[in-house]
């Protein structure tokens, strides 16, 4: 999820870290739904719409999102996938995925 459409969210190095889930087009709502529901056990929230007005382009987007809550156990893949708040694709990716994993 994380090289997807998924990334993860902490507010501070004291924090937990939480995964969120955003696809900008929402006429595929069923993918979105689909994770959600595999991911419900571990969030509060309902898929929801979310409303950006992009001034320099002149547009209004829209994209639907939920997040888990916020879990210790995601703090290991936010220390492997960010570097100065910023996502990168660790040097060890290959023998942190399977076959399964890439599919």
């Amino acid at each position: 999820m994380i090289l997807g459409d998924g990334y993860l969210e902490r507010n501070k190095p004291t924090h937990n870290t939480r995964l969120r889930v955003e696809q900008s087009r929402i006429k595929i709502l069923e993918y979105l739904e689909s994770l959600h529901e595999l991911f419900e056990p571990l969030t509060a929230m309902e898929p929801t719409i979310l409303t950006r007005n992009n001034k320099k382009r002149g547009i209004i987007t829209q994209s639907l999102y939920f997040r888990t809550l916020a879990m210790p156990c995601l703090n290991y893949y936010y220390e492997l996938f960010y570097k100065d708040n910023k996502k990168i694709v660790p040097n060890n990716l290959d023998k942190l995925l399977k076959e399964r994993g890439l599919a």
